[in-house]
């Protein structure tokens, strides 16, 4: 049975004891920054092992169906062991990874705020500043020109007579 073009299953038997990893061994990565990419998922392979984990299940349930303690407590659980090791190393390289993309979350939401307030300062006015400047201009401007027009209004008369 498929599933979006996969298997709906990622592990599977290829006989009754066999079994095997069906899933993509494709590590996705996501980029960060200009060039600085992070790993975002962990594929099967990696967890599990190519088959090495259900093996162990696989070996505990038959000592547990013939009561065989002696391999419950020795290889099995030792092999049990270091298969959660497994698991336990994978997820915290996952953890490392999610750390790392939380600080870089953290860092780019204040640095968007820091823009956001350095945009403002540079590209707001205050209202009532701006209102007098203004004003003070086309006062300035208003007296530019009256002065000026004082100063031809006689000449132009002058030059008549």
């Amino acid at each position: 049975e498929e599933w979006a073009g996969r298997p709906a299953a990622i592990f599977t038997y290829i006989a009754p004891d066999e079994p095997y990893y069906v899933g993509d061994t494709f590590n996705r990565e996501v980029e960060i920054s200009p060039g600085v990419a992070v790993r975002t998922s962990t594929n099967g392979v990696e967890a599990f092992g190519e088959r090495e984990i259900f093996e162990v299940v696989l070996q505990m349930e038959k000592a547990l169906l013939h009561n065989d303690q002696v391999a419950l407590g020795g290889t099995i659980l030792e092999k049990l062991g270091s298969q959660l090791d497994r698991l336990l190393k994978c997820r915290s390289e996952i953890g490392a990874r999610m750390e790392r993309l939380l600080i870089t979350d953290e860092r780019y939401v204040s640095e968007q705020i820091y823009l956001r307030e350095l945009r403002s300062k540079v590209e707001d006015i205050d209202a009532a500043e701006a209102i007098t400047e203004f004003m003070m201009q086309e006062n300035a401007y208003q007296a530019a020109l009256a002065t000026g027009a004082r100063m031809i209004y006689p000449s132009l008369i002058d030059f008549l007579r």
